[in-house]
């Protein structure tokens, strides 16, 4: 359970999947929020990646925003401005496919083959190369990380 009481959803494991020509994915049957409300698609600002980001947990990161002390108020209304702003809702069909953004899809080279990757409160989908150039670029960290834990 969240802090409020809510059943805390957490998405973990990888999958590939199609993105077909009016850029739906499926989103796999653990992940689906059922009748809990929907995703948002949010880009990332500093990488290539769309955040599938449920709604329950983009209210979160608006109220988290507020508790940070190092920026000024100005800055948080235009974080949370800019949030909401680029976050664009993706309801899923009754397949469990939802429409990522044309822009999004543009921006980031998402055509064909897809990968979903669960991060623990959101999901992100990148191109097949921009998850293989991530493990490898992480695989440092992950090896370090595991040791430090006693995996």
């Amino acid at each position: 359970m969240d802090p409020e009481g809510q059943p805390f959803q957490i998405f973990a494991g990888t999958v590939r999947h199609a993105l077909d020509a009016k850029n739906r994915v499926t989103i796999p049957s653990r992940w689906r929020q059922d009748d809990r409300g929907e995703f948002h698609a949010v880009a990332d600002p500093r990488k290539p990646v769309v955040l599938l980001v449920p709604a329950e947990e983009l209210r979160r990161m608006s109220r988290s925003i507020e508790e940070l002390g190092d920026l000024s108020v100005a800055q948080k209304r235009a974080f949370t401005r800019q949030l909401f702003a680029h976050a664009f809702p993706c309801p899923a069909d009754k397949q469990g496919r939802l429409v990522l953004p044309p822009e999004f899809c543009e921006r980031f080279s998402l055509r064909g083959e897809v990968v979903l990757s669960g991060t623990g409160t959101r999901i992100e989908i990148r191109s097949p190369e921009a998850w293989d150039e991530l493990c490898e670029s992480e695989k440092d960290a992950f090896i370090q990380g595991a040791h430090s834990l006693g995996l």
